[in-house]
């Protein structure tokens, strides 16, 4: 490592030439007259130089043998697939993570290319394809294993530092089991939806029965006239007689038929679904419990309002929970003001209209005791009630929540103590 400065009396071309193979840093030929030495101080300056330099350069050689030897074992250590690409997607380096992951030998994908394996954008529409649109996002997409099994996978591209030998090192994640627990996850939300709706058909069960022995009642007595009457009337009193009894058990065959649809599983998949089919369907089942509570309903709807994304059923869930928690707190604050203001009207105002372009919302008011800024934070909370144990889950509007989100959409509350509640649902427009 030390530098040589080779002088000699005896120089020439041959000796020049194995000097400098030998490793010298520098070469004098002895002069009579020791012009040379007036040189020699700029050559050792050189010398010195060029051999800190080298040392440096040494240094940094094992700075970063080291390095890439940490990097190579984190790499081989971690169970995710790591594999470093040129821009076209050309293979240049992968881990052992492979052979776990895919079955596949990291020295057989050298030079074989990344596109091979990976399928991204083709079943999801707006996903990046490239490599380049890929940097800094996680996109999720499948690999092709040697046995031709497509494997959900998670997929995290960055370009390389500066200096690699590739251009971008991408992670590939095994995603089967929380794809797996995503979907026994999204069953078991729906068994619990479907839970709720049954509960919700049992709490109105009372009512239901309420609601039909009116028309039924109808039809007895329509019946018993048109008995005492059959003899001296004419067919025009059994006409009306028989048109109210048809339409009466019409009315009543058409809750129960509302109801038997409303008790069915859902279809998973969003469909275009009319807004105000959707309310109508709510009003069939509660419009004469409203009524005989007191509840006034004002609806209000733009004209021309498209279709939203959604699946009816489960919306009229959504609306049957709004409107069935409105009820109750207006009755409350009905109790409250018991010899106090007379003139206390129990309301609920509907309005729907479009928000922006290619949405709709929906609000749903009414004037009943609201709630307290603390309670109204946690209104979406699963299991959160302020019922008495028995009277409510606390599911109503967690199940709302998700039902909602599920469609892509977004539900808030506003409530002032005493004043009222305001629901805002929006839905994507249908495309």
């Amino acid at each position: 490592d030390i530098p040589i400065i080779f002088m000699t009396g005896w120089g020439s071309e041959k000796v020049a030439a194995e000097a400098f193979r030998q490793g010298v840093v520098d070469y004098f030929v002895k002069e009579v007259d020791y012009s040379y030495v007036s040189r020699l101080a700029n050559s050792i300056r050189k010398a010195v130089a060029q051999a800190r330099a080298e040392k440096e350069r040494e240094q940094l050689r094992e700075q970063l043998e080291v390095s890439e030897m940490r990097y190579r074992a984190l790499a081989e250590s971690t169970y995710e697939a790591i594999l470093g690409l040129l821009a076209d997607g050309t293979i240049i380096f992968g881990n052992e993570a492979l052979q776990r992951l895919f079955y596949l030998d990291p020295k057989a994908v050298i030079s074989t290319n990344i596109y091979d394996y990976i399928s991204i954008g083709a079943e999801d529409g707006g996903q990046p394809t490239k490599l380049a649109e890929m940097s800094g996002r996680e996109v999720e997409g499948t690999w092709k294993r040697s046995d031709g099994l497509l494997v959900p996978v998670e997929l995290s591209c960055s370009p390389a530092h500066k200096g690699s030998t590739f251009d971008f090192v991408l992670v590939v994640r095994d995603i089967t089991a929380r794809k797996l627990m995503e979907e026994e996850l999204r069953q078991k939300q729906m068994e619990l939806i479907q839970a709720s709706k049954m509960a919700t058909l049992g709490e109105m069960a009372a009512g239901v029965a309420h609601e039909l022995n009116q028309p039924l009642n109808t039809i007895k007595i329509a019946t018993g006239r048109l008995r005492r009457k059959m003899r001296d009337e004419g067919d025009g009193f059994f006409d009306e007689k028989l048109a109210l009894i048809e339409g009466q058990v019409d009315r009543a065959a058409g809750i129960i038929e509302h109801m038997r649809l409303f008790g069915r599983k859902p279809r998973v998949q969003a469909s275009a679904v009319v807004i105000t089919d959707a309310l109508e369907g709510v009003f069939t089942i509660l419009g004469e419990q409203l009524k005989s509570s007191g509840v006034e309903i004002y609806f209000e709807a733009e004209e021309g309002l498209p279709r939203v994304r959604g699946e009816q059923t489960r919306l009229e869930q959504v609306f049957l929970n709004i409107i069935g928690n409105a009820r109750e707190a207006m009755e409350a604050r009905e109790r409250d003001l018991e010899g106090g203001e007379k003139d206390y009207r129990k309301r609920i105002d509907i309005r729907a209209r479009r928000d922006g372009a290619d949405r709709v919302l929906l609000s749903f008011s009414d004037n009943g005791c609201g709630m307290p800024k603390k309670v109204a934070e946690r209104v979406f909370e699963p299991f959160f009630t302020t019922k008495e144990v028995g009277q409510g889950t606390g599911l109503g509007m967690s199940i709302s929540y998700s039902i909602i989100r599920d469609f892509g959409g977004k539900i808030e509350c506003d409530s002032k103590e005493n004043k009222g509640t305001t629901f805002s649902i929006t839905l994507p427009a249908a495309g």
